[in-house]
C-alpha cells in the first residue's frame, strides 16, 4: 500500500491494530505478520514486498535458498485505480486458487474477526491508498 508521507502519523493506530490483529514485524517465516513504511509515489510495491517476504523469511531464505521461496511467488490482485476501495471483496474475490486458499487465514482467522476486518477496511479502504497489489507466496 502507498500513501503520502503526510498521512504516516495519523496512520499509527491502524498498523498498531493490524499488529494485534495479525502480528508485528517478526522473521518467523510463518503465520502472519504487519510491515509498515512511508514510500514514495513512485517507488515499486512488487520490490518492497518482496524486501519484506525476505526479512519476514529470515535465515531459512538462505538455507533453503531464494528458488523455494520465490517459486510461487505472484500477483494474484490489482486494485483497478477507479474500483471502489473494499479489501473484504477484493480479497474474496481471488480467482488464483493457490491464493484463493489462504484468504481465509486473513478474514477468519484473527482472535476478533470483525475487528480485525474493521481494521483491514480503515487501512486499505482508505481513499488515499492509490495502489493496492496482493501477492500469493
Amino acid at each position: 500500500m502507498k500513501e503520502k508521507k503526510s498521512d504516516a502519523i495519523s496512520k499509527l493506530d491502524y498498523v498498531r491494530a493490524l499488529e494485534k490483529s495479525y502480528g508485528p514485524p517478526n522473521q518467523e517465516g510463518f503465520g502472519g505478520a504487519v510491515f509498515f513504511e512511508v514510500v514514495k509515489l513512485d517507488d515499486d510495491l512488487e520490490d518492497l514486498a518482496q524486501k519484506y517476504y525476505q526479512y519476514f523469511v529470515g535465515d531459512l531464505w538462505e538455507r533453503w535458498g531464494e528458488d523455494t521461496w520465490m517459486g510461487p511467488w505472484k500477483e494474484v490482485c490489482v486494485r483497478d485505480g477507479d474500483a471502489k476501495h473494499d479489501i473484504v471483496k477484493e480479497l474474496q474475490g481471488i480467482e488464483d486458487p493457490d491464493a484463493h486458499i489462504s484468504v481465509p487465514l486473513i478474514l477468519e482467522v484473527a482472535e476478533n474477526v470483525e475487528a480485525a476486518r474493521e481494521v483491514l477496511s480503515t487501512a486499505y479502504d482508505a481513499p488515499e491508498v492509490n495502489e493496492l497489489r496482493v501477492y500469493n507466496t
